[in-house]
């Protein structure tokens, strides 16, 4: 049997504080300065539909949830996403105080807000900065300002491009200038509808090799059946405040609220119940693998 099956009962824990307990990706809020024609978002439930679910506490409420946090289990990985995480109210500021428990911190973001006061307050020792480049607001020479920038802060982390059909014949050109500067982007597949045909699914061969995704990525994705750690030893923390199974769950798979101070994670892995999960979030990410 494997470790995924047999859940964590017969497993001991790492002793608070010395090792990674767990990973927590945090859906900070459905709002974004940006409006990217190929956003999930935009493409699915639609961000007005979306922001409804917003709720915004403070940085002090904030803090005493990741500190109750991490009285019971100890520290964790957080991946900070959104929405654009750095148009929070206090976001920074929430980040600083709780690196200080709960590290490494990844956070995805488009790049757009003032990322050199905040690298010059932060550790990049326990923060990463994964940039993401959206052709439709910035040019690949502005984007790539911002990436020298936070490396010369020390700051490590991917750069995300979306291979959305319309750009497709551009990524070979943005990776070459990212290769210029020893950069590589991370292409991720489009999900949605583009000229009425359904994406990834719908890549040809051919679009596939130019864009740099391997073609059994659609079978690396299928685990619907297979056990799984969300849940367990990770989750999704969404912007009302309550804990969801995973992202592919979303508000169907709610397992607790984090402000509930009785808040616990399952202890049981459960198997998965979706066709498809390019996430990975059952896994359990280190230093080296935010990178």
């Amino acid at each position: 049997m494997s470790y995924s099956e047999k859940g964590l009962k017969e497993e001991k824990m790492p002793e608070r504080g010395t090792a990674i307990y767990g990973r927590i990706t945090w859906l900070t809020h459905f709002a974004c300065n940006y409006r990217c024609t190929y956003c999930f978002y935009h493409e699915g439930c639609g961000w007005e539909i979306l922001k409804a679910q917003n709720r915004y506490f403070s940085v002090a409420q904030w803090v005493d949830a990741w500190q109750r946090l991490y009285d019971t289990y100890g520290r964790f990985v957080i991946i900070a996403t959104g929405g654009e995480p750095f148009i929070y109210p206090g976001f920074e500021n929430i980040i600083q105080q709780i690196s200080s428990q709960h590290y490494p911190i990844n956070i995805s973001t488009n790049a757009s807000q003032d990322l050199e006061r905040f690298t010059d307050v932060v550790d990049p020792e326990r923060i990463t900065l994964s940039l993401s480049f959206h052709p439709q607001f910035e040019s690949i020479e502005e984007f790539f300002g911002k990436v020298a920038l936070v490396r010369r802060k020390k700051f490590q982390g991917c750069l995300n491009l979306v291979a959305y059909p319309l750009y497709l014949n551009k990524v070979e050109y943005y990776q070459g200038y990212a290769r210029a500067s020893s950069e590589q982007f991370k292409v991720i597949p489009f999900r949605g509808i583009y000229r009425q045909n359904a994406y990834p699914w719908s890549y040809s061969d051919e679009e596939l090799e130019r864009a740099g995704i391997e073609t059994d990525w659609f079978v690396k994705v299928r685990r619907k059946g297979t056990y799984c750690q969300a849940g367990v030893q990770s989750a999704l923390l969404l912007p009302d405040g309550q804990v969801a199974k995973c992202g592919q769950m979303f508000y169907s798979g709610i397992i607790g609220n984090f402000f509930d101070r009785e808040f616990r994670l399952r202890h049981e892995a459960a198997q998965c119940e979706r066709e498809m999960c390019p996430c990975a979030e059952d896994k359990i990410f280190g230093e080296a693998e935010l990178v």
